[in-house]
């Protein structure tokens, strides 16, 4: 059992998520659960090239379990040692992948949405017939990376970040990316998720914003 620690802000105040400051318990096999499921609608999709999908399977376990311990004497999720010797591109590309994949995690423990998809290739039908049809506020090209439902079947809108530490000015951006998404298959989503994973003192800190609808 390891220990990550969140914070929600900016939720509207008569919903049923309150700002809070708290931590999740989870397994280290929650962490590769999403890893190896972000993106994707279900697990035909997961598995849906094959002997190539198990080889990104592994990828991705593998991505995991180098880059993040929950070993030692403290309880909380780190990154290991191999993290702080990458080159600042290699980090780069760690960080959005852990990006994507602790925005997968929360959404699920927190928000009941069991698969998040990345937008731009169910838009395009990547993976079959029945595209998502997507409207935009506005003329903004920024689009948020991931939609996915809940067990209610509403839509919730995603913006994945990952940094090595806080960024407000880089929350603020994914929040506007979150904003710029009308509607999914003809219906506003119910949440529009920024989801920023951090480090603070080498451990793994997530914060999520839920800002207002335009116009509201």
């Amino acid at each position: 059992m390891t220990i990550l620690p969140y914070i929600l802000q900016d939720f509207n105040e008569n919903g049923v998520y309150n700002n809070c400051q708290d931590e999740l318990k989870i397994e280290f096999t929650d962490i590769i659960h999403a890893a190896i499921t972000v993106g994707r609608r279900n697990w035909d999709d997961v598995l849906y090239h094959g002997i190539y999908s198990d080889y990104e399977v592994n990828f991705r376990t593998s991505l995991v379990q180098t880059f993040l311990t929950d070993n030692g004497n403290s309880r909380y999720l780190t990154v290991s040692g191999p993290y702080h010797t990458l080159d600042p591109r290699e980090k780069g590309a760690i960080n959005y992948f852990l990006g994507c994949t602790f925005a997968h995690l929360l959404t699920m423990k927190l928000f009941n949405i069991n698969w998040i998809m990345h937008l731009d290739v169910y838009q395009a039908g990547l993976y079959g017939p029945n595209p998502v049809n997507i409207t935009m506020n506005g003329e903004s090209n920024r689009r948020p990376d991931f939609i996915g439902y809940d067990s209610s079947n509403r839509w919730a809108v995603i913006e994945a970040k990952g940094r090595t530490q806080f960024k407000r000015g880089d929350l603020a951006r994914a929040k506007e990316q979150t904003e710029n998404l009308k509607t999914i298959n003809d219906e506003e989503p119910i949440f529009r998720l920024a989801i920023m994973s951090y480090l603070n003192n080498n451990m793994i800190n997530i914060r999520i914003s839920d800002p207002p609808k335009p116009n509201d």
